[in-house]
Parts: structure tokens; C-alpha cells; sequence
């Protein structure tokens, strides 16, 4: 729980926290329309043993020099929407962060570890277990072999310097939706990541309210939203540097074609 000071009492506000095993039932659907967000735990042993692989994976990534970081770029990812948008593999984020994007549908990753393909096969089975709870619809076999799978994840390293932080504030990432349907994250060691709660007209620190290497924060994008007729709203968040200790996080984010099927344009 959080919680507040008042003018003149406590307020005692709930964190919408749920066990996995109930992430997809009534109670978790009832939590993404209220929240747009819910912070998943009792994930069980091996789910955080696969956490922790994934966290020492990308620390012994982002701790190589820059000259062989920078050698693992891949192609480019093309959007939902159709839209060259980057290249996979590394890119160094001037005054914001370190990122290594992986195409779930074609992944590379670096050196031999297999921990972030675990770990996404985990989150992309959470995603669709949320997405087929939340929007329920008739599929044909043979429309689920031809939907294109878009989802992409990302690893990221905030250095946390004084050279870092976009304003005065130490805003890193400023408040922004997903274009996403679902979005799975592990929890940070460092606070940062922070999310807006529609039910309460607050900002609540992702880390300060959950704990790191045992729960997941699971919220909704905006392809989310419209595939829902607004019923779960997208959730807004932002990333602020907090300290000056660095800090690693890692976002899974579904992408089905069929979903964006009103926005892409193919013709050349």
C-alpha cells in the first residue's frame, strides 16, 4: 500500500496487486479497467529464476566496452504500421540511456546467454493469456498462422550521471502511451519507472510500490485501449532518474498485426 499525507489525515491508497495465477480472471480484467495497470506477483520459483538470469545477462552486456557494444546493430524493424522505425540491436540514447532492441519475431541478442529469450517466452505467454481475456473474439487457425507478429522488447541501462536527465527535473523519458497492446516489465532494481493511475489522479513509483526481482508491472498500450472500446484505458508512464545509481530494466511489448490493421499501409 502507499501511503499519502493530506492537509490534515492519511489516506491509505491500495496498489492494484494481483497473484499471477489471477492476472487473467475477473479480478485482474476488473484492475486494468480501473488502473490500466496492475503490479503481477507470486510468480513462483523458476519464473524468478528466469528474472534473475535475465537481470545478470543484460549487467554483463551493458558493462562491455562501447567499441563492442556498438558492433551489434541488426537490421531494421519494421512497425505495425508498417514504418522502417530503427535497427535492432544497440544503440546509445545521448543524454538518456543505453538500449538494446530485440524483434521478438527475429531475435538477436548478444553473446551466448539465452536468459532474454526465456524470459520473453514467459511475458509474450502472459501477454496473450491478458489479451485473450480482455478481448475476447472468434479466431480461425489458420488467421493465427498469418497474423505477423510485430512485439518487440527492449534492455535498457540508465546510467544515472550528471550528464543524463533531458530537463531539471531529471526526466529521462517524458509521459507517454505505448502504441501496444499489452507491455510486461520485471521490476527495477532503481526506482525510475513511474505510472499514472486514471483512479486515483496520481503519479506511483513502479519500484517504491512493488519489489524488485519478485513482481512484474503488467499495463496496457493504446492498441489496448481501441482493441477494448476504451473499456482499459492505456497507461501513461514516464522513466525520471532518481539517483545517481545506474539502472537496468527490460519491457516486453505485444504487437499483433490484425490489431493495427486500420493504421498500416503497404503499397510499395
Amino acid at each position: 500500500m502507499i501511503i499519502k499525507k493530506t492537509a490534515r489525515f492519511y489516506v491509505i491508497e491500495a496498489v492494484p496487486r494481483l497473484a499471477l495465477r489471477d492476472v487473467t480472471g475477473p479480478a485482474g480484467l476488473a484492475l486494468l479497467r480501473r488502473h490500466g495497470f496492475l503490479i503481477v506477483t507470486s510468480l513462483g520459483s523458476e519464473f524468478e529464476r528466469r528474472l534473475e538470469a535475465l537481470r545478470l545477462s543484460m549487467l554483463e552486456w551493458f558493462r562491455q566496452s562501447s567499441e563492442t557494444k556498438e558492433d551489434r546493430v541488426g537490421g531494421v524493424y519494421v512497425s505495425e504500421r508498417g514504418v522502417p522505425m530503427f535497427r535492432v540491436g544497440y544503440e546509445a540514447q545521448a543524454r538518456i540511456r543505453e538500449c538494446f532492441r530485440i524483434a521478438v519475431a527475429k531475435p538477436l541478442w548478444p553473446g551466448e546467454s539465452r536468459a532474454a529469450r526465456d524470459a520473453i517466452v514467459l511475458f509474450r505467454k502472459l501477454a496473450d493469456r491478458v489479451l485473450a481475456a480482455a478481448v475476447p473474439r472468434p479466431r480461425r487457425a489458420e488467421e493465427e498462422e498469418v497474423d505477423e507478429d510485430f512485439s518487440v522488447a527492449y534492455a535498457f541501462y540508465y546510467p544515472n550521471t550528471d550528464a543524463y536527465g533531458l530537463d531539471n527535473n531529471g526526466t529521462l523519458v517524458g509521459p507517454h502511451a505505448d502504441p501496444s497492446l499489452v507491455v510486461v516489465a520485471p521490476v527495477a532494481d532503481v526506482p525510475g519507472l513511474y505510472v499514472f493511475d486514471p483512479a486515483t489522479q496520481s503519479w506511483l513509483s513502479v519500484e517504491i510500490a512493488a519489489r524488485p526481482r519478485r513482481e512484474l508491472v503488467l499495463f496496457s498500450g493504446k492498441a489496448l485501449e481501441t482493441a477494448s472500446r476504451g473499456a482499459i484505458p492505456a497507461c501513461v508512464h514516464k522513466v525520471l532518474k532518481t539517483s545517481k545509481t545506474p539502472r537496468l530494466s527490460f519491457v516486453f511489448e505485444q504487437k499483433y498485426a490484425s490489431f493495427y490493421s486500420h493504421l498500416r499501409h503497404f503499397g510499395d
